[in-house]
């Protein structure tokens, strides 16, 4: 535990006024000392457990348009009806829509010319987002989280290259793979319904002996 130099000034004085037989002093001394230690250290716990809290929040915000993506992709196939083309447009519509956050004027005035570098970077998102679930404390699993990362990268970007015959049959088994990792990730969503839950920083409850 950090004591800053206030707070041990303050035992130093503590303990010299102890020298004295006065008991009542001596009581209001102790007392300070153990304010001016544990005081300012819970208050910075609890910050810090509302930091934690929340990026936790944030990265589940992200997990939950991941997994939209997910499950829009996997409604539909290649072979659609609507031809080959037109459905890797949807998906690939569909991924920086989901994004929108991302997409500025810039993007919406130039989206052709930019939209290579807005896709990479949706894509550096997600997985920075992906990595964080481990430092998180949401996930340890270090290979489902590479997976997830790696797969995803390899399907967004081609999606987003103009497919041969060859590349599209590419294009389904990179998707495959991506379902395969996104589906273990979901695996443990639960994990981020145990972390949300809302932090009772001031212990009402306790305070009213419940």
């Amino acid at each position: 535990m950090y004591i800053s130099e206030e707070q041990l000034n303050c035992i130093l004085n503590t303990i010299e006024k102890c020298t004295s037989n006065n008991i009542p002093t001596i009581i209001l001394s102790i007392i300070s000392v153990v304010a001016a230690i544990f005081v300012p250290n819970f208050i910075a716990y609890q910050q810090n457990k509302i930091a934690l809290y929340d990026k936790r929040l944030e990265a589940y915000q992200q997990f939950l348009i991941l997994k939209d993506f997910y499950e829009f992709i996997k409604s539909s196939s290649l072979h659609d009806n609507q031809g080959e083309a037109t459905v890797i447009s949807r998906w690939g519509g569909m991924y920086l829509s989901l994004h929108y956050s991302m997409l500025d004027k810039s993007y919406q005035q130039n989206h052709i010319i930019l939209q290579p570098v807005y896709v990479l970077a949706a894509i550096n998102r997600d997985k920075n987002m992906i990595s964080s679930l481990k430092y998180l404390r949401i996930l340890n699993n270090e290979d489902v989280l590479k997976r997830v990362s790696v797969t995803l990268e390899n399907f967004v970007k081609a999606l987003f290259t103009k497919p041969d015959e060859k590349e599209e049959q590419e294009l389904q088994q990179k998707k495959e793979e991506f379902e395969k990792a996104f589906s273990d990730l979901m695996n443990h969503e639960e994990n981020f319904e145990k972390m949300l839950k809302l932090p009772n920083v001031f212990s009402f409850n306790r305070m009213k002996g419940k």
